[in-house]
């Protein structure tokens, strides 16, 4: 899910946008609660913008997001011979390795994006310059493509569409870090001396 954070452009994306609310989900939403009402999302929305990067591609229910939307592109195809581009992947956070094949089929690239977008990622360009020129260009080119299919095609719904039935086409593909895939989770702990009272021969200060 993309979140607009300029102004301008979230005007743009918002003439074609639905006018269904889009609720939000809190920590601790039942997973099938929160399945449902993506799922329903997923199978009711024009466009469907991925923010792609190494946890994106280890995200089990993004993966499945990912499949149900393009199974209705895929449908629509075998309906009308016409390839509609609305699954539009944003480079997000750039990938340890090459983006997978089911992601890289799709344009997430153009040269008006610029060579910082490909080698930062949106992320990137937002943490260096927030409303930037480059960041600022990829916002414009994103929101003129979904406004495009939006206006354009009708793609046919999946009504009830239930996210848990539907297999990720790429989860686990992409390692985190050096230390590999990552489980969502950090655990951390942390060890602190106390000031009183203090080890013989030692001052406050250096506690």
């Amino acid at each position: 899910k993309m979140h607009w954070r300029d102004r301008r452009v979230r005007g743009q994306a918002k003439k074609s946008a639905s006018r269904r609310q889009i609720r939000t989900m809190r920590p601790g939403t039942a997973v099938h609660v929160a399945a449902n009402d993506v799922g329903n999302e997923i199978g009711h929305c024009r466009a469907l913008v991925a923010l792609c990067s190494p946890a994106y591609v280890n995200s089990l229910y993004c993966g499945k997001e990912w499949a149900a939307f393009e199974s209705r592109l895929l449908k629509y195809r075998e309906q009308t011979d016409i390839e509609v581009p609305a699954l539009i992947p944003v480079l997000w956070v750039p990938l340890h390795h090459a983006m997978p094949p089911e992601i890289s089929r799709y344009q997430y690239f153009e040269p008006a994006m610029g060579q910082e977008y490909l080698e930062q990622g949106l992320m990137g360009l937002l943490r260096s310059a927030p409303g930037g020129r480059a960041y600022r260009a990829v916002l414009e080119l994103v929101a003129k493509r979904v406004r495009h299919v939006a206006d354009l095609f009708r793609l046919p719904r999946a009504e009830g569409l239930d996210l848990r039935t539907v297999r990720s086409p790429f989860e686990g593909r992409e390692p985190t870090g050096p230390g590999g895939r990552t489980t969502g989770h950090v655990r951390v702990f942390i060890a602190a001396g106390v000031t009183d009272p203090l080890p013989t021969g030692r001052q406050r200060r250096e506690y």
